[in-house]
């Protein structure tokens, strides 16, 4: 499994199912939930489903990142079995699945970003990147969108008023200046992206920002 964003926070689980349906514990044993069926219905012809995140999932396990250590072990016991319940109750059919990506796929769309951030001066168009990556234009869109959680153009306004902000903290540059570096020939544009995404004027941001 890939992240290409490289962070990720989380629990794995690994569940012999054979052996918990042979011996389960007891509040699995008094649901009457059939263990193996979890095969069939979440593996179902070799497939791997992928849930979109959840409160109710988030709920299980987010108390076992600050109990004390000593009642991890028996703490974790109890939120595996929730677990189970709740994926007994969920329906399959009716979650919609999170897209899924070929390696060759993610690397060009790495490299596609790599590129897009690399020189914010330069505003290649989505039909350029694709003839020059090789890659279909709707599968780019949708493979950033996938890997980033943004359309190229959302994901890359974001980007350049970030990369801003930490040139009007950081340097003595003018607003003009600031806004051709992250690839604004229109100071005016720049202004209203920059307030857009951080709901202040470039101006008044470096006024609040700026060291004695």
């Amino acid at each position: 499994m890939s992240f290409p964003l490289k962070h990720y926070r989380g629990i794995s689980v690994v569940i012999n199912l054979k052996i918990v349906a042979e011996n389960p514990p007891e509040i699995l044993s008094e649901s009457g939930i059939d263990i193996l069926d979890f095969k069939e219905k979440f593996c179902a012809d070799g497939n791997c489903f992928v849930m979109r995140a959840k409160d109710e999932i988030e709920h299980i396990f987010s108390e076992l990142y600050c109990v004390p250590d000593c009642l991890q072990k028996p703490y974790f016991k109890i939120k595996v079995q929730e677990l189970f319940l709740f994926l007994c109750m969920v329906d399959v059919s009716k979650e919609k699945q999170r897209e899924q990506y070929t390696s060759p796929q993610v690397e060009i769309v790495r490299e596609i970003h790599k590129k897009l951030i690399s020189n914010l001066q330069e505003r290649p168009t989505i039909d350029e990147l694709s003839k020059e990556y090789l890659i279909n234009t709707a599968t780019l869109k949708n493979t950033f969108k996938g890997i980033y959680g943004q359309p190229i153009g959302a994901y890359m306004k974001e980007y350049r008023m970030k990369q801003a902000a930490i040139l009007l903290r950081q340097t003595q540059s003018t607003i003009a200046e600031i806004a051709n570096q992250v690839g604004y020939e229109n100071q005016s544009k720049f202004a209203t992206a920059f307030r857009d995404i951080l709901k202040i004027p470039p101006a008044e941001y470096r006024k609040q920002n700026s060291s004695d």
